[in-house]
């Protein structure tokens, strides 16, 4: 992308120009005549003015689906080697503005302030803006416009962790579109709605992208010593609420009832998918410690959240996955894309949004407080960094030796 003026902004100034000086000559004798051949050039003059305007607003010439943004105010910008974004949520949470900038010498997006045009296709953009809606808080959204038409006018940008970016949208035009997940070709679609936003203004501070995410990670200053029904809270710390899974039996558990008993030592949720390597491990692993009977105590909640092909898991997923692992079915849940369970339980995303799957998180049994997330805690377990054993060996006791190991302490 390079600086750019766009034409028809010259083009309407000169248009006011010659007007201006027509209007503002020497006074001299006309006839009625000429003065209506002067009110009628006025008049074309005045309509090729507004001509002009209206090109040099695309969203003027467009009939769009959508037009305009309804911002909440709580933007965040990130940054990376190579690239930068800010993310504009809706008020209401059911879309968001993403403005990318793609700065490797491959996509050569802007990396100062400046005006740039918009175009192309999302595959070789170096700057892009979309616009994702239908979205449930800011997730799962159902419909991608790609901005094809426009201009970003970049007022600030300073990238380092409290740095800001500055931006205006004028006269960007945005087209529905599917996005190739392996290409990321932008195609429109068939009827494709369209959204335009112009003259619109929006601002971010950069932060860091790696650090977790603690905006829903509420908590008490201290925990209730026996569960609380309504819950107090869905972050490290908090006693957590009474929510509701299905299981593989097509069971609806409440996990106040695998909790809160002085039999149960540990509530143990594993958020997994079948498309997940690592997740498939991690359930050998699991069935491995529930076999020894001193983790009697140990309430496993495996929860498949997708399915081979990153959709949403079904009741056949959640069969299937646990087949493979020999795992008992009133252990395994399905739960689509984890909506129940991060709704209720705060997996600490990063800044940047990133989840690592499979996701760990413990709360001990006789109250339900959550005490570990694997993607808050697991640096202050260096020796077990992302598995929560130790926080498990802490609760429900270390696990016995495995079978054929006669070795012994001491």
């Amino acid at each position: 992308m390079t600086l750019s003026q766009r034409l028809p902004v010259w083009l309407l100034a000169g248009l006011l120009a010659i007007g201006s000086v027509a209007c503002s000559g020497s006074e001299t004798e006309t006839t009625d005549d000429a003065t209506d051949a002067a009110d009628a050039s006025d008049a074309t003059d005045a309509a090729d003015a507004s001509d002009a305007a209206d090109a040099s607003d695309p969203s003027t010439t467009n009939d769009c689906t959508d037009t305009g943004f309804s911002a909440s105010g709580e933007n965040s910008a990130s940054a990376q080697d190579g690239f930068w974004r800010l993310a504009i949520p809706s008020s209401d949470g059911s879309a968001y503005i993403s403005v990318e900038s793609y700065t490797s010498t491959q996509y050569n997006g802007p990396s100062t302030p400046g005006t740039y045009e918009l175009g192309g296709n999302y595959q070789d953009c170096g700057l892009c803006v979309l616009v994702r809606s239908g979205c449930t808080d800011l997730r799962d959204c159902s419909t991608v416009y790609y901005a094809d038409v426009g201009t970003v006018n970049i007022k600030t940008l300073s990238t380092q962790i409290g740095g800001t970016v500055e931006l205006d949208l004028d006269g960007v035009v945005l087209t529905e579109v599917t996005i190739d997940s392996d290409t990321f070709v932008s195609t429109p679609v068939a009827n494709a709605k369209t959204w335009c936003v112009s003259g619109e203004g929006y601002s971010g501070t950069f932060v860091d992208t790696d650090a977790p995410d603690l905006s829903g990670a509420t908590a008490p200053d201290s925990p209730e010593v026996a569960c609380v029904a309504a819950g107090n809270g869905a972050g490290v710390g908090a006693n957590l609420v009474d929510f509701t899974m299905t299981n593989c039996n097509g069971e609806a558990v409440n996990m106040h009832s695998l909790a809160c008993s002085e039999n149960v030592d540990a509530v143990w949720f594993v958020a997994s998918a079948d498309w997940c390597g690592p997740c498939h491990a991690y359930a050998d692993q699991a069935k491995a410690r529930l076999d020894n009977a001193n983790q009697a105590g140990v309430a496993l909640v495996e929860v498949i959240g997708q399915d081979l092909s990153y959709g949403p898991a079904t009741l056949e997923t959640c069969k299937s996955y646990a087949d493979q692992h020999n795992l008992d079915y009133s252990q395994v849940f399905f739960d689509p894309n984890w909506q129940t369970l991060f709704s209720n339980v705060w997996a600490y995303p990063t800044v940047g949004g990133m989840m690592a799957y499979p996701w760990i998180g413990i709360a001990k049994g006789e109250n339900l407080e959550y005490v570990y997330s694997s993607q808050f805690n697991a640096a202050d377990y260096p020796g077990d960094t992302y598995r929560g054993e130790t926080v498990l060996n802490e609760l429900a006791g270390v696990p016995g030796p495995v079978e054929g190991d006669n070795t012994t302490d001491g």
